[in-house]
């Protein structure tokens, strides 16, 4: 995974960020679930970083990878 964490190191360092070990491991896990599922869910908190991580991971894979990631958001009262 080299390729992935050297990337992640250019986005982070890109977004002026400083990275905890605790975001490192949730945006490396989102990206290994993504390398098994097609789509995948962040549910948390207000302010808890779910919309950091996502700009963190699709970021990453576009130039790790090339590829386009695509982001829809869903609200929660349709359900209700």
């Amino acid at each position: 995974m080299t390729r992935i964490e050297g990337a992640f190191e250019k986005v982070v360092e890109a977004m002026k960020l400083q990275v905890s070990d605790r975001q490192l491991y949730h945006c490396l896990g989102v990206i290994e679930h993504l390398r098994r599922q097609k789509a995948v869910a962040l549910v948390g908190p207000v302010c808890s970083g779910k919309t950091q991580i996502l700009k963190i991971v699709s970021q990453t894979l576009k130039i790790a990878y090339d590829i386009i990631f695509r982001t829809s958001a869903v609200n929660p009262q349709t359900f209700t």
